[in-house]
């Protein structure tokens, strides 16, 4: 027989992506429980689907650690935000007791299409500019106009390509439970199975850096070759440990975040 009061189904999937983002910032439920100024017992209960989050919970966290709203209540947009909320127009105070979900739907909810609009303003305008450089005059004033268009489009690439592989794998985090214990030997099959995911964004971050390859060697304290070795694409390659997997994430984090 079910349960009375049961959750619906779209609060029970908030809790699931709470619980993800608990992961990727590889926070236990009582580390979360701080951020968030509440009970170890309220963050197990809403990761679990038992209990619903609630606004002022909810925006705490995100204001935290930056997590996007928009992805939160809805799995919509980039899991994270850049910038502080002011920046975004999301510093809204939410009551204490109301659902997140309905808190997002009633106050940021408009601002977040009114972002979308001024981003599709901008596309348009961007799209505008391209289509007329074959005849803009060859000054000095356009060809700095020209470059700085391109040193733009590099960012905003880099920043898609962050994006991307951020959004895969917390898709890979919301099909599991994220780690919660500290404990390496009990986590390695989860952190074996992220492998894959994780040795592509190491290959890009490393690609994109003055000596990737050599400054992850020096953070993990191995030598150049096992690295190399572990970022291969050859299907026989090594793969490394659990708990150097586990450093290899925080430092791609910490490029990633740069």
């Amino acid at each position: 027989m079910p349960r009375k009061n049961q959750l619906p189904e779209s609060e029970k999937a908030i809790g699931k992506r709470l619980s993800a983002i608990r992961g990727f910032h590889h926070l236990t439920q009582p580390d979360l429980a701080k951020i968030a100024d509440c009970t170890e017992g309220l963050i197990a209960n809403i990761e679990s689907g038992r209990a619903p989050l609630r606004a002022e919970v909810g925006m705490k966290i995100c204001r935290k650690l930056k997590v996007n709203p928009q992805w939160l209540a809805t799995s919509n947009g980039s899991p994270h935000l850049t910038g502080d909320f002011s920046h975004h127009g999301l510093d809204a105070t939410p009551q204490s007791r109301m659902l997140f979900s309905l808190f997002f739907g009633k106050f940021l909810a408009p601002k977040f299409e009114q972002m979308i609009q001024d981003v599709a303003k901008s596309v348009n305008t961007l799209e505008e500019f391209v289509s007329q450089l074959p005849q803009l005059p060859r000054t000095r004033d356009n060809r700095k106009r020209v470059s700085a268009l391109a040193a733009k489009s590099e960012k905003l690439l880099a920043e898609i390509s962050q994006d991307l592989n951020e959004r895969e794998y917390m898709r890979s985090l919301l099909e599991s439970a994220p780690l919660t214990n500290v404990h390496v030997s009990a986590n390695t099959p989860r952190v074996k199975a992220q492998w894959p995911i994780l040795k592509r964004r190491l290959q890009v971050a490393t690609s994109e850096i003055d000596g990737g390859k050599t400054r992850l060697a020096e953070f993990l304290g191995v030598k150049l070759a096992s690295v190399s070795q572990w970022l291969t694409d050859n299907k026989n390659a090594r793969e490394p440990g659990a708990e150097t997997t586990l450093q290899m994430l925080r430092w791609v984090e910490l490029q990633e975040r740069k």
